[in-house]
């Protein structure tokens, strides 16, 4: 698919003591002139656990994800952060949040729209995304919607579920830094599901109900949260799919990606879609 070039390998940020961090910038092939005069940004991130994983994967099928989301009008910017065995959380959120600063900073440079930004994560990448966008002030830094594909919502429960609840090595131990039942505080400050609040942006959220590492439960409880705040929510459970979209066939892939383009065009809209 020709409908977007890409510039590769941008640092967006140099901490002493750690690699620099880069972020891909795929942008659609028709000029801004043609898309509002500036392109509505979807930042990415990744997803592996919060242990491994680079910008460079769109995690899901389609394959070619970032391209189809380039060709629909967007920007995205796929950005690496801190892995857990680099640094614990929240060292993910000041990453991710760093790209979103530097972006807005260089949107004239790229015909950016620093207004309409949509986050957007799979797996331990829509943890990140929705506690990005649960943030202070997120709505001020131009974020205005979020994508989360099934990502972990609440660690207790997750972990309970899992029987990993004491485990020091599980996924989300190495994140917080220890066992879920050793560090409660910390497990919930690493959790969406007790960060919800009215002013919040519009969510999608979207998993299957056969998935195995992050049970279909894990966003039905966060949807529920958010409906209950008052908070703009789309749920998307797509039957048989497990996790990215495993065990179903092509037309769930394509109909995930279908619906949460539909939710960015939405909530990026510049005149209200009703």
């Amino acid at each position: 698919m020709n409908a977007h070039r890409s510039i590769l390998d941008l640092v967006y940020l140099e901490r002493e003591g750690f690699r620099p961090l880069s972020l891909d910038l795929h942008l659609p092939a028709a000029p801004p002139a043609e898309t509002g005069g500036r392109h509505p940004l979807v930042v990415f991130m990744h997803g592996g656990g919060w242990q491994w994983g680079d910008r460079r994967g769109f995690g899901a099928p389609p394959e070619d994800g970032f391209a189809r989301i380039a060709a629909a009008g967007f920007a995205v910017a796929s950005v690496d952060y801190r892995l857990s065995g680099e640094a614990r959380f929240p060292a993910q959120l000041d990453d991710v949040s760093a790209a979103i600063d530097r972006l807005r900073a260089d949107a004239d440079v790229h015909s950016l729209d620093p207004d309409r930004i949509v986050l957007w994560g799979e797996s331990a990448g829509g943890t990140i995304s929705a506690l990005l966008g649960l943030g202070a002030g997120i709505r001020e830094r131009g974020v205005v919607g979020v994508v989360d594909w099934y990502g972990p919502h609440d660690l207790e429960a997750l972990t309970r579920a899992r029987g990993i609840f004491d485990d020091p090595e599980s996924a989300e131990a190495r994140w917080i830094g220890g066992a879920v039942s050793a560090m409660p505080e910390a497990a919930r400050a690493a959790s969406p599901v007790d960060h919800v609040h009215p002013d919040a942006p519009p969510f999608h959220l979207a998993a299957g109900d056969r998935d195995v590492p992050v049970p279909l439960a894990q966003s039905e409880s966060f949807a529920e949260a958010l409906r209950r705040a008052g908070v703009d929510v789309e749920f998307d459970v797509h039957p048989g799919a497990g996790h990215r979209w495993r065990e179903a066939g092509p037309e769930v892939a394509e109909l995930a990606l279908a619906r949460a383009l539909a939710f960015a065009s939405r909530v990026t809209a510049r005149t209200p879609v009703p």
